[in-house]
């Protein structure tokens, strides 16, 4: 088993597609929405329960990721993501492994891995939260809705 450290893992956003600089953690939920599909023909116990039966009706996707907060990083960063929210507009969101070409933050961020597996869809900012304790790192977590389906892609 090949296993992937966390790290590697990104998300990243626009045309340009750049990872969101600065991130501690990245967060891809894909849900499903059940439809029960129970009925009398073949559920007809008599003599005790029956199972319910569902099928998949309606997919949805979402992203966050959680980040230090900067005004200097390489790639996106709180203030793009609050232009993207503004903007009301969706952007691409890929969640994929980093480019791994230099061993270091490239000057322009990092970008995505195209030739393993990687998701991709279209996405709205539909929250932001910026936290900044006392005595601690000042941090944010952005939150994304998918607009469009994700899409599972290799090259």
């Amino acid at each position: 088993m090949s296993k992937i450290r966390g790290g590697r893992l990104m998300v990243f956003l626009g045309n340009d597609e750049k990872s969101v600089a600065y991130a501690t953690n990245h967060t891809l939920t894909i849900d499903a929405e059940l439809t029960n599909t129970s009925n009398k023909d073949e559920n007809n116990s008599i003599s005790g329960a029956t199972w319910q039966s569902q099928e998949a009706n309606i997919l949805s996707w979402q992203a966050t990721t959680e980040n230090l907060y900067s005004t200097d990083g390489k790639g996106k960063n709180f203030a793009d993501l609050y232009d993207y929210m503004v903007a009301g507009n969706p952007i691409d969101l890929i969640l994929g492994l980093a480019n791994e070409e230099v061993s270091d933050v490239p000057a322009s961020g990092w970008t995505a891995n195209k030739s393993s597996v990687y998701y991709k869809g279209k996405a709205l900012v539909n929250n932001l939260t910026l936290n900044a304790p006392i005595g601690d790192n000042a941090n944010y977590t952005a939150n994304f809705t998918g607009v469009s389906a994700l899409q599972k892609l290799t090259t």
